[in-house]
């Protein structure tokens, strides 16, 4: 399912990462409350990875994002943006 025009599926905030409906929903995340991060320091490349494990404890609880009956998600990373002070995550998160 390809992104309708100025659809984002991630977008950066700047005290953590959400995750559109539209994106939990077509790959299947819609049970999955879990998030690890999957980091590259040297590319400077951030991956996710969903599922229930509990006793991940390096994961982040995936809440709901937007109220109501959504299937949106959030992460609150504000550490991982203050731990890799990237200079790309200036240029990406919103002021």
């Amino acid at each position: 399912m390809p992104a309708a025009a100025g659809t984002n599926f991630v977008s950066l905030r700047p005290s953590g990462i959400a995750f559109s409906a539209a994106f939990i929903r077509h790959a299947g995340f819609t049970k999955r409350r879990r998030v690890s991060l999957l980091i590259d320091e040297k590319h400077q490349r951030l991956g996710f990875q969903f599922h229930d494990r509990q006793d991940d404890s390096d994961a982040y609880a995936a809440t709901g994002d937007g109220g109501g009956a959504t299937d949106a998600r959030w992460i609150q990373v504000k550490t991982i943006y203050d731990k890799y002070a990237w200079p790309e995550w200036e240029r990406l998160l919103p002021l």
